[in-house]
């Protein structure tokens, strides 16, 4: 009997031992050096629905909830929701694979603002060509990804866009996730 355990001993004592060997092997089945530590992870980031902000809330940054937009085509790049107020459209887009760098490195956009919104860093810039421009954007970093707030001047309104951009995303701001 005590034969038979210590013989179990042992076959598992040499099963732990062949695992721990295996598990530090690297891809060209060499034995004895350490895995490589990666430098990328891929990690499944879940995107946020911008249409998924309160009525409330848009009422409250001037735009009718009635005329909410879904982005038309699913996207597994982006979502995008828009509104319409008086003077303004405004397209709210979620793009998980984007960062503020890539925004700063598109060839149209332009006149880059750091600025704070509710207590949240944020680069306000404009895009395209158009001057004086009808479009000024608000962007928050999200941890996995980039919430552009796009404002769209309505060509009659004599309301610059930047200031309806403050305006707006002072309040749209409270809707976005961390």
């Amino acid at each position: 009997m005590k034969l038979r355990v210590k013989a179990a001993g042992a076959a598992t004592v040499l099963a732990i031992c062949g695992l721990a060997v295996v598990g530090c092997s690297s891809d060209d089945g060499k034995t004895g050096s350490a895995p490589a530590i990666p430098t990328t992870v891929a990690v499944q980031v879940q995107m946020w629905d911008p249409c998924t902000m309160s009525d409330d809330l848009i009422r409250r940054a001037g735009l009718d909830p009635t005329t909410k937009q879904v982005q038309p085509i699913p996207s597994t790049r982006s979502k995008i929701c828009r509104w319409k107020g008086v003077d303004v459209i405004v397209d709210v887009l979620s793009q998980p694979d984007r960062t503020i760098q890539d925004l700063r490195q598109k060839g149209d956009n332009h006149d880059f603002q750091d600025v704070l919104v509710g207590g949240r860093p944020a680069l306000m810039y404009t895009s395209g060509a158009q001057t004086p421009s009808l479009t000024m954007d608000v962007a928050f970093s999200l941890h996995g990804g980039v919430v552009d707030l796009v404002v769209i001047k309505r060509s009659e309104s004599r309301r610059p866009a930047v200031d309806s951009a403050r305006q707006i995303s002072a309040v749209l701001v409270e809707g976005l996730p961390q």
